[in-house]
């Protein structure tokens, strides 16, 4: 048996389920779950991505093709995932399909586990930030800072800086309506890849409005896991029966985010395993 979390879940026949997994060895593999959707015996908890894992295989796993599931038993339930607001799902589930990429170094599955204690007990506010920031870097949806999105003239923002969703960027006040961000927002949201300062809560209130939806709009498409979520929470909104409460490379948004709650002089309790104080996450079943 290996922990695992659940990277994506999709209905192959009337009964059966193919389950996408993220071992604890840092692997991608697809299972083949028989009858899952009738067996609450097998499958108490029918793969829900807030959730670790702990998986069997019938036979002999192959990263290659699909491997028959004999169980999977829910370790810990993520809840402040799924109960948090609708930003926090947008950087969950934007994580899961990063994570799908073929292209994708695989993280560290403890970093991962780790994300996933911080998020459930609520991250700070600019931690989230930066998560959305790098994550739109990695995805090559840098805007523009230099030069207007419509007239395409140098930004003067003595002038007034505004974010326009619908030109996709920034632009001079008089070429487009938007939301209005001070110089400091701009230069936060600038400064990806360099040590950036503190926030006021007025600007990060702002690029909380502007980012996860600059995300989703620059993506082009919608996020397949946060349906699937969305579906989840609309079947059950407090969560199912049985469940308790380096080297040369660009950092990946998790490690962004990792490094940003390292200096955060706020943050949560967490359970003494972690190498953190407090006990206010929810417990592992049993």
């Amino acid at each position: 048996m290996a922990e695992a979390f659940i990277l994506s879940c999709r209905a192959y026949s009337e009964s059966d389920l193919i389950v996408e997994f993220f071992m604890e060895n840092g692997e991608r593999c697809q299972g083949f779950a028989r009858a899952a959707k009738n067996s609450k015996r097998r499958f108490p908890h029918q793969f829900r991505s807030t959730g670790l894992y702990q998986v069997s295989f019938s036979k002999r796993r192959d990263s290659r093709s699909l491997s028959p599931v004999a169980s999977c038993e829910l370790l810990r339930y993520y809840e402040g995932i799924e109960s948090g607001s609708f930003s926090t799902l947008l950087r969950w589930t934007f994580l899961m399909e990063w994570l799908r990429e073929e292209a994708v170094e695989p993280i560290g599955f403890e970093d991962l586990k780790l994300f996933a204690e911080k998020m459930s007990g609520g991250l700070s506010q600019e931690a989230l930030l930066e998560f959305c920031r790098f994550s739109i870097d990695q995805q090559g949806l840098r805007p523009n800072f230099l030069e207007c999105s419509h007239c395409h003239k140098a930004m003067d923002e003595s002038k007034g800086v505004v974010f326009s969703l619908a030109r996709f960027g920034l632009c001079h006040p008089e070429c487009g309506a938007g939301l209005r961000l001070s110089s400091n927002a701009v230069a936060w949201w600038s400064e990806a890849f360099e040590p950036s300062g503190p926030l006021s809560a007025e600007d990060a209130s702002a690029l909380e409005k502007i980012l996860p939806s600059y995300l989703q709009s620059g993506l082009g498409r919608e996020l397949k896991s946060l349906r699937l979520l969305q579906q989840e929470l609309s079947e059950s909104s407090s969560g199912p029966s049985g469940w308790t409460t380096s080297s040369g490379r660009l950092p990946s948004p998790l490690e962004q985010v990792l490094r940003v709650e390292e200096r955060a002089p706020s943050l949560p309790p967490f359970p003494p395993s972690l190498g953190l104080a407090g006990e206010d996450l929810p417990k592992p079943i049993g």
